[in-house]
């Protein structure tokens, strides 16, 4: 059979810009980088199913390219597979580099591919799995049958897709067999399940080609026309039938164990746990802002299994793993700068790369100053390689317990300051020239708009301080900076909220969070509450953020109760349609089932980045919970969706123990790919 038209052959090529920073590999194949002006060859296989279950597949028409980043791909070689499926190719070194993948076209609409990465390897597998992990890793990255965003975003992606496969043995990488994922998650299972599905396609075309093409057409869009596009569909709208895609996934099983039942939604997510360091634990992840190379900076609350600030924020390469400090970017763990229990607030000044954090300081469960300044109020400055601007105790400028930060277009730095009930603004970043306005009760989150104003809000009697008991009602501000000062333009009160995370969508209107009555609230530029949404499994909202496409995700701490419902043993992100939602539903319709998003252990229970098991709340109480309470949602430039673990499930128990939860969970290509520092 011929390779498919042209344009296909694109996306499929487009696909070779893929990989950046994998995870460690299962291979032992080594690694040829290219040496240019030379030739080498590549050998492969193609077949159905991996390891015991593997059967080569015969006739395939074999392509591999080379993409630069820009321009058309180009192609260096092509082969048919022979009888038991193998192949071999000889590879021209070419003048320019690149990243490799390899295609594979057989009749009825089976499509396989693998993404290679940078350098050749000597053997190369193309199977279902790794079809699976490249279509999930580049949902969001092909529009019109190309691959497109810009290099760093499909580099990006190319990580999670290591995270999921190698592709030289075409079985899971290790990141996905070992723990926090293995059976502490499900997502090693759901692999395998979707890779049956097209197996089955595979292994039949004629009889279950057209029945796969049937379960992922989109709702008024066309059918798909080859397993790639399916995989696809199925990808960006995980919650589609769900129930009938898990049965036509038991028809043909070679990839083995698979789910015990079926999903909440066909969903893969990665969850990381190691912060770089064995002495400094994930103890609380927090908020989320990326930097102009996709590494992720996460704050970090409290030591592991104590309530205790933590003095160290945590840096991950855009596939989740350590930053290595390599290359001018940081180490991981940063220490220093009077960085002490940050909580909610973090931001990057894109004008020289500076990260700015604000220190909560958890100390105990009601801390006090700490010895020598206030290292519970601070803010803490680091240059882009982590090196800490400011001194030991941090910036302060009248700051007080900071929870919201911001750099809003000018330079200036806004802070939430929960222990004076202040905004404190640092003018041009200088701690030293400040301006402030008080904010009873509780100033927590910020977003800036498009013209420079700054929207706030107050969380109330949802952060509770025993010297602030808080009983004005919550509300939301509107902020403008003028002539160096702080200028009120409008405040609406929500009566019986616990507001936190905010942001704004395309037409000025701002979304806000409350975890108090587990709602969604939308208000008009003018302040008006236009919408309040309860619906796609939101249950005690902490955060809300705007993804490129205008959809809304919801990062849910479920609810902050005693017995018998204070146990959160169901977490879920969830997603609402924005004004421009490529869903066409309505504004506030829910994009994301009853249940959410979900992440469910296969039956392994929860166990830190040492191997100890993460018990919840005392000896022999283990947790089933891999993904946990969350603060933060924030999708990144390849449209995966990081979420922090924030908070053990027993909410009761753990205030007063060990509250903080264990590392981040990455939902791949689930979300519009979005630049960072749009409204936070």
């Amino acid at each position: 059979m011929t390779i498919r038209p042209i344009r296909y052959r694109v996306l499929l090529a487009l696909f070779t810009t893929l990989l950046f920073v994998g995870c460690s590999s299962t291979s032992s194949t080594v690694i040829t980088p290219f040496a240019r002006g030379d030739q080498t060859v590549l050998s492969g296989v193609v077949q159905t199913g991996n390891t015991d279950s593997k059967r080569g597949l015969a006739d395939a028409k074999v392509n591999l390219y080379l993409a630069t980043g820009t321009g058309d791909p180009i192609p260096l070689s092509s082969a048919v597979s022979g009888p038991n499926g193998a192949f071999l190719l000889d590879v021209p070194k070419p003048d320019t580099n690149g990243i490799l993948v390899a295609s594979a076209s057989l009749p009825n609409g089976v499509e396989l591919f693998a993404i290679i990465g940078p350098s050749l390897p000597h053997f190369v597998t193309i199977n279902e799995l790794t079809t699976v992990a490249g279509a999930y890793a580049g949902a969001q990255l092909i529009h019109d049958g190309v691959l497109q965003g810009g290099l760093l975003p499909i580099q990006i992606a190319a990580g999670m897709n290591a995270n999921l496969v190698d592709v030289s043995t075409g079985t899971h990488s290790s990141v996905i067999l070992e723990g926090p994922n293995a059976d502490q998650t499900n997502t090693l299972r759901s692999t395998r399940n979707l890779a049956n599905l097209l197996a089955g396609c595979v292994n039949d075309p004629t009889g279950n080609c057209p029945r796969l093409f049937e379960l992922t057409t989109p709702i008024n869009g066309p059918a798909p026309t080859n397993t790639i596009e399916a995989l696809l569909n199925l990808a960006r709208r995980p919650a589609h039938n769900v129930a009938e895609i898990y049965q036509q996934s038991q028809i043909v099983e070679p990839y083995q164990p698979t789910l015990d039942s079926q999903p909440d939604a066909w969903t893969l997510a990665v969850k990381v746990n190691d912060t770089g360091s064995p002495d400094f634990p994930w103890g609380g992840s927090a908020n989320t802002v990326f930097d102009n190379k996709g590494y992720a900076w996460i704050n970090n609350n409290t030591v592991q299994c104590t309530t205790q600030s933590t003095n160290n924020i945590v840096v991950l390469k855009p596939d989740g793993s350590p930053s290595d400090g390599t290359n001018g970017t940081p180490k991981s763990p940063i220490i220093g700068g009077g960085i002490l229990g940050t909580g909610f607030g973090i931001a990057r000044n894109p004008s020289d790369g500076h990260i700015w954090v604000g220190n909560f300081g958890w100390g105990g469960l009601f801390p006090g100053p700490a010895p020598g300044g206030n290292g519970n109020g601070s803010v803490s400055e680091l240059l882009p390689d982590g090196t800490p601007v400011s001194g030991p105790n941090g910036h302060d400028g009248g700051t007080n317990r900071v929870q919201g930060l911001i750099v809003d277009p000018s330079g200036n730095i806004w802070t939430a300051n929960v222990g004076n009930n202040k905004i404190v603004v640092f003018l041009d970043g200088d701690p030293t020239r400040t301006v402030e306005a008080p904010l009873e009760c509780h100033p927590f989150g910020f977003a800036f708009a498009p013209d420079g104003t700054v929207w706030a809000t107050t969380a109330g009697r949802g952060l509770p301080t025993i010297g602030d008991p808080c009983t004005t009602p919550t509300s939301v501000t509107h902020w403008r900076l003028t002539d160096n000062d702080t200028l009120e333009l409008l405040s609406t009160t929500v009566l019986g909220a616990d507001l936190k995370g905010l942001d704004i969508d395309s037409e000025g209107f701002v979304w806000v969070s409350s975890g108090g009555d587990s709602k969604v609230y939308r208000l008009d530029p003018s302040g008006n509450i236009v919408g309040t949404f309860q619906d796609g499994g939101i249950l005690g909202p902490w955060d809300v953020r705007i993804d490129a496409r205008d959809n809304v995700w919801v990062a849910n701490f479920g609810l902050q109760v005693g017995p018998p419902n204070n146990i959160y043993d169901k977490a879920r992100i969830s997603v609402l349609a924005g004004p421009n939602s490529p869903s066409g539903l309505p504004v506030g319709a829910p994009l994301s089932p009853p249940t959410g998003f979900t992440l469910p252990s296969a039956g392994e229970p929860v166990r830190l980045s040492d191997g100890t098991r993460l018990d919840e709340s005392g000896f022999n109480q283990p947790t089933f919970t891999p993904l946990m309470r969350q603060v933060s949602i924030v999708p990144d430039r390849a449209g995966n969706v990081w979420v922090s673990n924030n908070w053990k499930p027993n909410y009761t128990t753990n205030l007063v123990e060990n509250p903080g939860g264990d590392g981040m969970v990455i939902f791949i290509g689930l979300a519009a790919p979005t630049e960072p520092g749009r409204t936070q």
